[in-house]
């Protein structure tokens, strides 16, 4: 009888050791997956940016194409749209709106080129309270001035805070034909300008 008892306290003994090492797994187990959880919640957090442009000779949009690869080496998403096909409500799908424009001769008449300033002007008040950015091309002088007009205007339909983006040479005057291509010193300038927009970003939402 006394063996008996023995082995049955073991049993028992044994049963509740069993279950807190299991109960103590699951536990261990599952606050594993709430962390793996927080991480993909930090992961879907990352910038998804609308890039709005317009280009004549393909240079705005090669400026365009190494802001992409940058947004997407830190993490971020974006969406290539020329500013013909451009419709405001899109906006709202978007954190960020970036605005590139090329600059002929200064783009005296409009600031940005036409296409771009038409594209702004269809705006009400889809870029409140959002970050945008600007960047510009030009053949010789005034892409500085074509980025802070893009600012203004942004401005005046309510974004909340402009970054005033890179400047590259490329193409010819007036362009009258295609002329030099982007240089590469300055297609990296464009890259860390998309990796710098995700890093502003994320830090605003932390």
């Amino acid at each position: 009888m006394k063996v008996t008892s023995r082995v049955f306290l073991f049993s028992v003994l044994a049963l509740i050791i069993f279950g807190f090492t299991a109960n103590y797994t699951m536990a261990k187990n599952e606050d594993s997956a709430v962390i793996q959880a927080g991480s993909n919640m930090a992961v879907k957090a990352k910038m998804n940016a609308l890039l709005l442009y317009h280009t004549k000779t393909g240079h705005t949009l090669e400026a365009a194409n190494a802001i992409v690869q940058g947004i997407q080496s830190a993490g971020g998403s974006v969406t290539l749209v020329l500013a013909k096909d451009f419709t405001p409500q899109t906006i709202n799908q978007y954190d960020v709106l970036i605005v590139g424009s090329p600059c002929w001769g200064g783009s005296v008449a409009h600031g940005i080129a036409a296409p771009i300033a038409d594209a702004i002007k269809k705006i009400t008040n889809e870029v409140k309270g959002k970050l945008c950015a600007g960047f510009s091309v030009n053949s010789s002088f005034g892409g500085e001035s074509t980025v802070r007009s893009i600012g203004e205007r942004l401005k005046a339909k309510g974004c909340a805070d402009y970054v005033a983006g890179p400047v590259a040479k490329a193409g010819a005057t007036l362009s009258l034909w295609v002329g030099p291509a982007v240089k590469p010193e300055d297609l990296a300038r464009y890259r860390t300008f998309g990796e710098e927009l995700v890093k502003k970003f994320t830090a605003q939402k932390k």
